[in-house]
């Protein structure tokens, strides 16, 4: 069966987006000035040359800049079409052409994911940076982009190794320090990404790089020390609602952990005066727990697509909820949160099992190991009968973290084996995993793991199929999720309909 990201854990660690998106956000408003006045005067000269020569090297050279810094479209066609009539067809610079090209053909609007693009838009920044960083070397921001493709296609120690020369040519920027600490988390160390964004010496007069020391600190189990830091900025008056807000919201959410609901409500509601996309999410993630109500017109920020997958989820809108969710992992496929909670939604809620396979492999590609995405995987490959790659999935998951995770694992397995035609095992695996789940007094984990113990009994018309979904029936009664409400409505349909089984 499915699992669903963890939800008791959601710190503000930092988004990471390229440096050309996140200097058109808040994140950088006071570089945006000079950044467009540097962008100009690097490509200046580029485009002189361009201009005056048909040489495939100079034309390469300023298409690999126009894309770095991600001007229109309109001016990367000609370019590119200009540097496919220069090279030989089939070269690398002919690829590289071409690709440029298909990027236009491929833009897609915002919200709509084609998952299968990811990588494709990823190697063309990604020949394109190699030809700016020839030029470039020692620029730190093109390195941390580098970085950020090479996650995206997940060439782990290429990205760690682009991300140290970053962090060594620019140890105080906080672009550079955010995203590496961005890098460090999703690879499961948040020690090292305090540890970088501590160096960097910005922690006491930057809120937009304690807010993720503290998150980091938190993750790492650590209580934060710079708790009255953060207050003292906040309080000073120097800094505006949109740079105190990953501080406030990061604020609240420690606050509310110590279970001081009330400060952290007013905290919460600092935060989305001004709030970015992280700040949102951050913000319904706690919702429930801090006992308020997300503003509706706070859902409509920008790139606020967790945030809606979070909302609509909670709210059983399951296809909105997957709609937003492959959009948040295409704005980070590099993190394993949209591909757990979007796998989950769309194999469970919409028995979307292609979906949500295309989903968890596009995750596994920086994420190889973990546990809860090979299930997904498994599951919804099990789901197809591709019992082959379902158990080579589980094969090469690492070892479960939690007792929840183990019978999770231990219910897919069960799974498999009904769809390997071993109803047998399958009923031995299914009934351990329910009787496990029943024990440590999750409801929900065992009303849907009984429920779809249920289904597979039905489907080969056993004898025993009537006696489970009794007991699935019953371990429904005390369970809170929306979505195993739609399962035991799911099953009841299925045993309701003519001729469904024989006793």
């Amino acid at each position: 069966m499915s699992l669903q990201a963890a939800d008791d854990a959601r710190e503000v660690v930092p988004r990471w987006r390229s440096f050309s998106d996140a200097k058109a956000s808040v994140e950088l408003a006071p570089l945006r000035s000079a950044q467009r006045v540097a962008a100009e005067a690097e490509l200046a000269p580029l485009r002189a040359r361009y201009e005056s020569s048909n040489d495939r090297f100079v034309i390469a050279d300023y298409l690999g800049a126009l894309i770095t810094y991600q001007v229109d479209q309109a001016m990367i066609d000609p370019v590119a079409y200009s540097l496919a009539a220069a090279s030989e067809e089939g070269s690398a610079l002919w690829a590289f052409a071409r690709d440029a090209i298909k990027l236009g053909d491929n833009e897609l609007a915002e919200g709509a994911v084609d998952l299968s693009s990811i990588n494709s838009h990823a190697q063309l920044k990604l020949r394109a940076l190699r030809q700016v960083i020839r030029r470039a070397p020692r620029r730190a921001t093109f390195r941390i982009d580098a970085a950020l493709a090479h996650a995206t296609l997940g060439n782990r120690e290429s990205a760690n190794r682009q991300a140290s020369i970053a962090l060594e040519l620019a140890p105080a920027n906080r672009f550079v320090v955010r995203s590496a600490a961005r890098l460090l988390i999703s690879q499961g160390e948040p020690d090292e990404a305090a540890w970088v964004l501590r160096r960097a010496g910005l922690h006491r007069q930057d809120p937009w790089v304690l807010a993720p020391l503290m998150s980091a600190m938190q993750l790492a189990g650590k209580k934060p020390t710079e708790f009255r830091t953060a207050r003292e900025l906040a309080a000073v008056g120097n800094y505006s609602n949109a740079d105190l807000a990953e501080l406030w919201s990061e604020m609240a959410t420690i606050e509310l952990s110590a279970g001081k609901t009330k400060v952290a409500r007013g905290l919460f509601r600092s935060s989305l005066q001004k709030p970015n996309d992280n700040v949102v999410a951050q913000a319904e993630w706690a919702s429930k727990a801090g006992g308020f109500t997300l503003p509706q017109e706070a859902l409509d920020v920008e790139h606020g697509y967790e945030a809606r997958s979070r909302a609509f989820a909670r709210e059983a809108k399951w296809e909105a909820s997957v709609v937003e969710g492959r959009a948040w992992q295409r704005d980070e496929p590099f993190a394993l949160e949209p591909a757990l909670s979007t796998s989950y939604s769309a194999a469970l809620a919409l028995e979307d099992y292609e979906g949500a396979l295309e989903v968890a492999r596009a995750g596994l590609s920086f994420h190889p190991g973990d546990s809860m995405l090979r299930n997904n995987a498994a599951f919804a490959a099990a789901k197809l009968d591709m019992t082959t790659e379902a158990q080579e999935h589980l094969r090469n998951a690492e070892s479960p973290e939690g007792a929840d995770e183990r019978v999770t694992i231990t219910a897919t397995r069960g799974l498999i084996a009904f769809r390997m035609g071993d109803a047998g095992a399958g009923r031995a695996l299914y009934a351990q995993a329910v009787n496990e789940f029943r024990r440590m007094g999750n409801s929900d984990m065992s009303a849907l793991a009984s429920s779809l113990w249920a289904l597979e009994e039905l489907r080969i018309h056993s004898p025993v199929a009537q006696e489970v979904r009794e007991a699935a029936l019953g371990d429904s009664a005390h369970a809170r999720l929306p979505e195993v409400a739609l399962l035991i409505d799911r099953m009841r349909a299925a045993f309701s309909a003519p001729g469904a089984w024989t006793t």
